[in-house]
């Protein structure tokens, strides 16, 4: 039986109860407690006996059931086709990026509330975040209007994307927060298992952004030990990353090498490209964190050849400024240029603020170095205005120390007009 026959079983089950005014509970007895029963009217209970045996509760038999929902056979059809036109719309949308999904969402339909999930998806794709969040809010109202739909976990996913919005904005506390409610109303299913794991990678990943590193390990540890269960290739690689880096946070290197030698061989038995860039990416900070630039480097470059294979670019400009830093440090200025400079051409690409104040400060670093201080001075104004925007004092703090030395080695006048920024900032944040 498909989830849409489940459901409308569900459904029929909700139906004849509600006509015979009867709550849960007058149904439960010992092995069909009441939350069993609302998982079948959900469709997430596929305990065939267990049906029966309710079926009977209510009067009918399980064959009689049967054919009455089968005497309802154009009904269920209509709603198969609009089950396959949503499973249409999130196709395009998903894997070609295409806003021609758009065109397959029915204007009335039975899933009604999977329409602004949809949408909310699309604009994720394009970078519209605030259209996406208010997408996704109205995919949970609908689905909160309509619990028939809830087995679907279009709640719990919707929460997810918020959360990822969040993170995005570097709002790390809110989308931790939005990650544990998508958990909190996440419907366990043999069949629609992503979302589970999908959420708890990414509350691990949250955690860990937050310094919060013994948690952070607790949860990926969890997440590690029930790899065998994930079939999402993308989600096991994340989980397989995000729990290595814990692992060398601990100081446990040994332990976080031979998890990410696991994960590069899963990734290429799988041919997973993204996972593979990911984690190579990983295990070159690994070696540059434990002061061996020789074996980082060999890492990052492994990563940086399979780039145009990657189909998330997301990924991709961490890798480029980390070598980009060891070139810089080494005085291979020509080689630590085309690698920086590259990291921010991919950064302003996909529109991320994170990676590009990154890889401004790095370069306007290098240029430092090289006592290229009016070079300098144009690439850390560039991580300043990220960083103002962003609200991030600790990173606006960072900046104008690098702009006022920069200016101090030019011998301009205007080391004191940023000297005075920076002590006036440094003053309101001791208040």
């Amino acid at each position: 039986m498909n989830d849409l026959f489940l459901l409308k079983i569900g459904e029929y089950f909700r139906q004849i109860r509600k006509e015979k005014n009867l709550r849960l509970e007058d149904l439960a007895e010992p092995g069909m407690s009441a939350s069993t029963i609302s998982n079948i009217e959900r469709g997430t209970n596929h305990n065939i006996k267990t049906m029966r045996k309710l079926a009977k509760k209510l009067g009918y038999s399980w064959e009689e059931l049967i054919n009455e929902l089968k005497s309802q056979k154009n009904d269920v059809k209509d709603d198969g086709k609009e089950y396959i036109r949503m499973m249409a719309a999130h196709t395009w949308i998903d894997l070609l990026k295409s806003q021609e999904g758009m065109g397959y969402l029915p204007d009335n339909s039975s899933y009604q509330a999977a329409t602004p999930y949809f949408k909310g998806l699309f604009y994720m794709k394009r970078n519209q975040l605030e259209k996406a969040s208010q997408q996704f809010l109205e995919a949970i109202r609908l689905t909160d209007e309509r619990q028939d739909l809830s087995h679907l976990n279009g709640k719990s996913m919707s929460y997810r994307f918020l959360a990822r919005i969040a993170y995005l904005r570097n709002e790390f506390e809110k989308a931790l927060e939005l990650a544990k409610k998508g958990l909190d109303c996440y419907i366990p299913s043999e069949i629609r298992d992503f979302p589970y794991f999908r959420l708890k990678t990414d509350q691990a990943i949250y955690l860990y952004k937050l310094g919060r590193i013994e948690e952070a390990y607790s949860e990926a540890k969890k997440i590690w030990d029930l790899r065998s269960k994930i079939s999402y290739v993308n989600v096991l690689m994340e989980a397989i990353d995000i729990y290595s880096r814990c692992l060398r946070h601990k100081k446990m290197f040994k332990e976080g090498l031979e998890v990410l030698s696991d994960g590069i061989y899963i990734a290429r038995l799988n041919e997973s490209h993204d996972g593979a860039y990911m984690l190579w990416t990983t295990m070159g900070e690994f070696f540059n964190s434990i002061d061996d630039p020789e074996e980082a480097k060999y890492c990052f470059e492994t990563s940086i050849h399979l780039a145009e294979h990657v189909n998330n670019k997301e990924i991709l400009p961490p890798t480029y400024r980390l070598l980009g830093e060891i070139y810089s440090k080494e005085k291979e200025w020509s080689l630590a240029e085309e690698y920086l400079l590259k990291a921010i051409k991919l950064s302003k690409h996909i529109e991320n603020n994170r990676d590009l104040f990154a890889a401004l400060k790095s370069t306007g670093e290098m240029y430092l170095l090289q006592e290229d201080y009016a070079i300098a001075i144009q690439y850390f104004e560039q991580a300043l205005k990220i960083a103002k925007k962003q609200k991030e004092k600790d990173k606006v703090e960072e900046i104008l120390y690098f702009i006022a030395q920069s200016y101090k080695c030019l011998g301009i006048t205007k080391y004191y007009t940023i000297l005075d920024e920076l002590i006036t900032l440094r003053f309101s944040s001791a208040k």
